[in-house]
């Protein structure tokens, strides 16, 4: 019963990130569906001593926590670009957005410690970098009305 349950909470946290990443709930719903039903995943549940249902659950859920922190650290951005200096130096935003950095980084050594292969996640998590795309504060122009994109890099 606990391996059903643990398949099926994978399945769930992989519906949350198809989500999180296409803002599409038909996509979200078949992929997760897809997982929890597929035969190559019947491993996971027969046998009740396989760690990856563990390891792939403390992943997903890492990858969804700093893709938190990013949206946080990148709204955090526009919003220090549009206050006063004052206001900018404040820490509390930024404590925040590195809470969700941290818990990001705990998630993994817990994936780590059910399973070694694990130690993929850092290789991952740099393709998700280059491949989503963050939205870019709104108020981050110049004065000449050039696009954030410009004025950021």
């Amino acid at each position: 019963m606990l391996s059903v349950v643990k398949h099926l909470s994978v399945a769930v946290l992989l519906g949350l990130l198809v989500w999180r990443l296409l803002r599409d709930r038909v996509a979200a719903l078949v992929a997760g569906t897809l997982f929890a039903l597929h035969p190559a995943q019947t491993e996971s549940v027969a046998w009740v001593t396989v760690p990856d249902p563990l390891m792939a659950a403390a992943l997903l859920v890492s990858l969804l926590l700093y893709f938190e922190y990013a949206e946080r650290a990148q709204s955090d951005a526009g919003n220090s670009y549009r206050k006063s200096r004052k206001q900018a130096r404040s820490k509390s935003t930024s404590q925040s957005s590195a809470a969700w950095l941290i818990a990001s980084l705990a998630t993994f050594m817990a994936a780590l410690m059910a399973k070694e292969t694990a130690m993929v996640w850092p290789a991952v998590l740099f393709v998700m970098i280059l491949v989503v795309p963050f939205d870019k504060p709104e108020g981050a122009k110049t004065s000449q009305g050039d696009s954030s994109e410009e004025f950021m890099g």
